[in-house]
């Protein structure tokens, strides 16, 4: 060894770059307590028939549409309340779903919570009271995103087009 060159110290060597576990991603969480909502719309938003089929299990009833042979009508009972899902039956897209009180009219607020959403709807979805009559509703439409197109105007319509 020199009298000016320091020792030298053992070089370390990087740790063996194996595969990184992902995290996974976080559960989703619910957006109210499900005993305050009969329905959880948002949560469906998205879904096919057969995803729909899975989370509310199998419908009281799976109607051929009255209007339009290519249509469908799955219809679900809970806690008071009647859901309503038109659908395609060729590929299972779903059109619009139809929140409405099995025993009377209801306050907008009601059958909001009801549908767990909100007045101004979310992602994928728009939500209107219908048939109301001094505050009191007979259903909430939910509007799919995926059953609509903008027109020339801006504006969001039907897609009729394509059914």
């Amino acid at each position: 060894m020199s009298c000016c060159t320091e020792p030298q110290r053992p070089v370390s060597e990087p740790a063996a770059a194996g595969p990184v576990a992902a995290a996974p991603p976080p559960a989703p969480r619910p957006l109210a307590d499900s005993a305050a909502y009969a329905f959880n719309i948002p949560a469906l938003v998205g879904l096919t028939v057969d995803q729909i089929r899975t989370q509310l299990g199998e419908p009281i009833s799976d109607e051929q549409g009255s209007d339009n042979e290519d249509l469908k009508t799955l219809l679900y009972r809970r806690k008071g309340y009647e859901l309503s899902i038109d659908y395609e039956v060729q590929s299972r897209r779903l059109f619009n779903i139809y929140l409405s009180s099995l025993q009377s009219r209801q306050p907008y607020p009601v059958l909001l919570r009801a549908a767990n959403a909100t007045a101004e709807g979310g992602k994928g979805y728009q939500v209107d009271p219908q048939n109301g009559e001094d505050g009191l509703y007979e259903n909430l439409a939910i509007t799919l995103d995926s059953a609509r197109v903008m027109n020339r105007f801006g504006q969001w319509v039907p897609d009729t087009l394509s059914r």
